[in-house]
């Protein structure tokens, strides 16, 4: 009712009754009497009746009119829609925004569906609620991912509203309210009348609490304050009773320093950590770990299918992990995916991804000068090839492909996972523009490693230590970790020289399985002394950097280093100052254990390139790939696993594929396909921030700490009915129904003087 007090109004209403009694009730009754000069008295009256019945009927009609005014002014007419859109009302404009927290954690179930889909039903009754004209944009905290900056404007049909909050879908990302609140400052900032903000979320304690968070929010709220902008905070927060959060998948090192390398058929461990974020211990917890292939997946390629894990608990607020053992059977991009079997309170953080760079085997580039088929005592690739590839087939898990020095440049190293340098002695060198001299095969090899290559350096007698020096170590910042000097001299080859482990800690984590080239030694009673002729290259001396980890030294009296290892960028170049072959060591000819085979394999694994960094990913991290350079002239896709048409086409322009736009969680699979339709494929993940499945609320005292003075703070039960957010004022206009009766008054005394056609008395 548009009344403060109804009541009265509808008994003043029926109070407009009155005068219309009276005015039957006093209305005179003659007695007829006949004399001879009511014949004149009577016609006159005739002649006056029609004009006498209306002056009644205006008299009653202004008298019934002032009593429905006194009723109006006495029940205290309020604004309606109606008088809003006359002058009369003074009615302001209004604008109203609605920030919609629209991350997952508002996807947590209840009675009547989810938090989301109530909070939708409430922005829907509140917009019923504007006045006529006001204009609505809703802010949805995804941000980027919502498909750009809202718009303000008036609603004419509240179902389409509707239509558009049941169609939105919720964001994988995390909530960042202070941006919403932002974005609802800019809207709002030129605009005229009343002003409000309405923020519907959870207000967990990640999201209000966490003081970057919070002090970025208050901020925003304060800019709010600033331009008299009122803000109405609705609460959905509820304490989980049931939630696990699938927090990641990762593959487990079988052993330290091994790289995360992926082979078909070979099996690999693969860890899926839960958390329990529930008040009580989860019990039995299932999990199931699952095998997609980017490619041919509706195929159903053999190796895929389904391995499951029982925890038997998980105590409240800790995280276990489940070990699974899997082989993936078939080379290419492949995804594994840990999820929960069944759903709890919050199904959005059940499943996590990890994208898999599955290979036939590992590719390792042997680069000599000029390799030679026949083998011999100074050839490296005679005990090389036979120990990485004992078949030639790969087989092993290793291929090695031989290349000179002089084919580099027209080699493509992103097919690679390792390089070795067998005693080479330089690469050509010319002169880039400004004639500063630069060796292009160096540069390249320096990129592989940066990119997460490895690189092994195997010395001899061709080495030319001034290109090494200059171009391969550059002063520390190139590939060796060590300048490399001169060869000892024949001479030195009075007393033998013995090769022995460094205790360090340190050199124990970096290398990693590189140790088991002392500890296979010793293990199998061989001295370390019968494996290394003393003739061997040794470094002028040691960097003063923390950055090389010496492996294993000498036992020199300076104690020269024989085996270092250094980080560059992404990869490892490790250095052994000694040959591949027979020439200045015998280790190749250890029988025990096939030392020689096991050292080189380690070598291998440890350094192979691993997983390709970016692969896997939160949401909104852009997918980057570089083409292959044989498909550079081709056209890319972008889409998403087991979808058959693309989400995107483009075609390649330069070494990489980017994409910027993945702000949904799942798998996407980019593939390149050109002339000849031949193509490549990579796969990438991206994972929702598994800390959206902290339900924690903050409160009423963690929202009151960051909204501005003044803002009204509503609990919401998503269990009931959508219900008002805020009742707007409604502006009162008996002042205006009061002023309208005094003037009927008046109005009322003149014609019934008027009407009355009394005589004025001289």
């Amino acid at each position: 009712m548009p009344f403060v007090h109804p009541i009265v109004f509808w008994a003043g209403a029926g109070a407009v009754s009155v005068p219309v009694i009276i005015h039957l009730l006093n209305r005179r009754r003659f007695r007829t009497r006949d004399w001879a000069a009511m014949r004149f008295l009577l016609e006159s009256l005739r002649q006056n009746r029609r004009r006498l019945r209306i002056e009644e009927l205006i008299l009653l009609a202004v008298r019934c009119l002032v009593v429905f005014l006194l009723a109006l002014a006495a029940g205290r007419l309020v604004g309606c829609t109606a008088l809003e859109a006359l002058p009369l009302g003074g009615a302001e404009t209004e604008t109203a925004v609605f920030i919609l927290d629209d991350s997952y954690s508002m996807g947590q179930r209840t009675p009547g569906g989810n938090l989301h889909t109530f909070v939708a039903a409430e922005i829907v009754e509140q917009i019923e609620r504007l006045p006529k004209g006001a204009r609505v944009a809703i802010v949805r905290t995804s941000g980027a991912a919502s498909g750009g900056p809202p718009a303000l404007k008036a609603i004419t049909d509240v179902a389409s509203v509707e239509t558009y909050l049941k169609a939105q879908r919720l964001s994988d990302r995390r909530a960042d309210l202070a941006e919403a609140v932002k974005s609802a400052g800019r809207l709002l900032k030129e605009e005229p009348g009343a002003k409000r903000v309405y923020v519907l979320s959870d207000f967990r304690r990640l999201d209000v609490a966490e003081p970057a968070r919070r002090d970025a929010l208050r901020k925003a709220f304060e800019s709010l304050a600033d331009d008299r902008v009122a803000v109405v905070a609705a609460d959905y927060g509820r304490v989980a009773e049931d939630n696990l959060t699938v927090e990641g998948v990762e593959l487990l090192q079988a052993e330290p320093g091994r790289a995360d390398v992926v082979l078909a058929g070979r099996e690999i461990a693969v860890g899926v950590t839960v958390r329990n974020r529930g008040p009580v211990p989860a019990r039995d917890v299932e999990i199931a770990l699952r095998t997609e292939f980017a490619v041919d997946a509706e195929a159903g390629r053999a190796g895929s299918g389904e391995l499951r894990k029982t925890i038997p608990e998980i105590p409240s607020g800790q995280s276990l992990r489940a070990r699974f053992i899997v082989s993936v059977a078939s080379a290419g991009p492949a995804v594994l995916k840990g999820e929960l079997v069944g759903e709890d309170e919050l199904p959005g953080d059940d499943r996590s991804l990890l994208a898999l760079n599955v290979r036939e085997a590992i590719r390792v580039l042997l680069v000599a000068d000029m390799p030679s088929s026949s083998g011999g005592r100074r050839d490296e690739t005679l005990y090389l090839m036979p120990a990485l590839d004992p078949r030639g087939d790969g087989l092993y898990g290793v291929r090695p492909v031989l290349a000179a020095t002089r084919q580099l440049p027209d080699l493509d190293l992103d097919a690679f996972d390792a390089a070795i340098l067998l005693n080479v002695s330089e690469f050509p060198v010319g002169s880039d523009a400004e004639g500063t001299p630069v060796a292009p095969a160096v540069e390249a090899i320096e990129r592989f490693v940066r990119e997460g290559g490895g690189l092994a350096v195997f010395t001899g007698d061709r080495v030319e230590p001034t290109f090494y020096n200059r171009f391969l170590y550059a002063g520390g910042q190139g590939l060796l970790p060590l300048p490399v000097g001169s060869p000892k001299s024949a001479t030195d080859l009075r007393d033998p020289f013995h090769l022995h482990l460094v205790d360090d800690a340190p050199a124990r984590s970096a290398a990693g399985n590189l140790m088991r080239f002392a500890e296979v030694t010793r293990s199998a009673g061989v001295s370390v002394g019968d494996l290394l002729s003393f003739y061997t290259y040794t470094p002028a001396r040691e960097s003063a950097s923390a950055g090389p980890v010496v492996l294993a030294r000498f036992t020199d009296a300076e104690r020269s280093p024989a085996v270092i290892l250094k980080r560059l960028g992404a990869g490892e170049v490790v250095l052994y100052c000694t040959t591949a072959n027979t020439q200045w060591t015998d280790w190749q000819r250890v029988k025990d254990g096939d030392f020689f085979a096991v050292a080189v394999n380690d070598l291998v694994r440890h350094l192979a390139r691993g997983q390709p960094a970016g692969r896997n990913g939160p949401v909104g991290t852009p997918v980057a790939w570089r083409v292959p350079a044989a498909l550079r002239d081709g056209r890319g896709a972008l889409r998403r696993l087991h979808d058959a048409q693309p989400q995107h086409e483009w075609p390649v322009a330069g070494e990489w594929i980017r994409h910027e736009d993945l702000w949904r969680a799942g798998a996407y699979v980019v593939s390149v396909t050109a002339s000849g339709g031949r193509e490549a494929a990579a796969v990438f993940a991206r994972n929702a921030d598994p800390a959206e499945g902290d339900l924690t609320p903050g409160g009423r005292s963690a929202v009151e700490a960051v909204a501005p003075e003044g803002f009204l703070y509503t609990r919401r039960n998503p269990d009931g009915n959508p219900q008002a957010l805020w009742t707007r004022p409604r502006k009162e206009y008996w002042v205006w129904a009061l002023a309208a009766m005094l003037a009927m008054v008046g109005l009322e005394t003149v014609l019934a003087q008027r009407f009355g056609h009394y005589e004025r008395i001289p």
